[in-house]
């Protein structure tokens, strides 16, 4: 620890410590994550950071892309996991969205950003499972990379993944993640695409469109997308968005550059 000098600590969780620290060989501010209880945490998640630290090897591949937060390093002693990442100073979008009315502009910029970042973790064979804006974070210069890759996963070699659970945030999760719970159900890369339609309506709106005051009332709408998703009409929206959206909630939905290019 004698290469990093603190500078403050901005959330602290029941195993997890956030703080920014000054690294000394790279003349930076980093964003320092400290994990106690290292029983809890698994071989494939380290694994996952591992693979997603390659992205910062192809560079070249991946100039004009927002791609992810890229882990500088990790250590550890005695009571924690030290991950070292990018410092954002910008914050998340949620904080972006809480202070302003996003205009379409605005929400297709992000929204370009989330499929290239989305695009290069698919690349590598994985799928991230909770894409939200609290898992956008902003550089200085207003460009995001996503964050929190506790949910990711890696795909087989048919695209596809095994699971039996709801894995991801409730409104956000996508009808094929529902589908899975309770028995072993396989989904691929849209169950992402899905929730970059409800990042992108909740940018333009302010809400989530399948939030109900119950868990059950929530997982009902997304299950009844077809006829529970509406636009409000004091929302003001072109064609054009309506359309992207409903075609990211859409369960057919695989690829997004056949539909961004419309």
């Amino acid at each position: 620890m004698s290469k990093y000098y603190f500078l403050t600590q901005f959330c602290s969780a029941f195993f997890l410590r956030y703080r920014v620290v000054f690294y000394i060989k790279e003349n930076a501010d980093k964003s320092l994550k400290m994990m106690s209880n290292l029983s809890s945490i698994s071989s494939d998640d380290l694994k996952i950071f591992s693979h997603l630290s390659h992205l910062s090897l192809t560079r070249n591949q991946l100039q004009t892309t927002p791609a992810d937060l890229l882990l500088c390093c990790a250590f550890q002693d005695e009571k924690y996991l030290y991950l070292v990442m990018e410092f954002m100073p910008g914050g998340d979008l949620v904080t972006l969205t809480s202070n302003y009315d996003i205009p379409e502009e605005w929400a297709q910029f992000y929204t370009a950003e989330v499929v290239l970042a989305l695009d290069a973790i698919h690349s590598l064979g994985f799928i991230h499972r909770d894409i939200k804006p609290d898992n956008m974070l902003l550089d200085r210069n207003g460009h995001f990379k996503l964050a929190d890759f506790g949910t990711c996963t890696k795909m087989d070699s048919t695209g596809l993944v095994s699971c039996d659970a709801a894995v991801g945030t409730p409104d956000y999760i996508s009808p094929e993640v529902l589908m899975s719970q309770g028995w072993t159900g396989y989904y691929g890369r849209e169950c992402d695409w899905w929730s970059v339609g409800v990042f992108i309506y909740e940018l333009l709106v302010g809400d989530t469109p399948f939030y109900s005051e119950s868990l059950v009332g929530t997982y009902g709408k997304i299950m009844d997308h077809k006829n529970s998703l509406t636009f409000p009409d004091d929302i003001e929206m072109s064609k054009d968005a309506k359309d992207l959206i409903c075609a990211f909630l859409s369960s057919r939905f695989k690829t997004p550059w056949s539909t961004l290019k419309k």
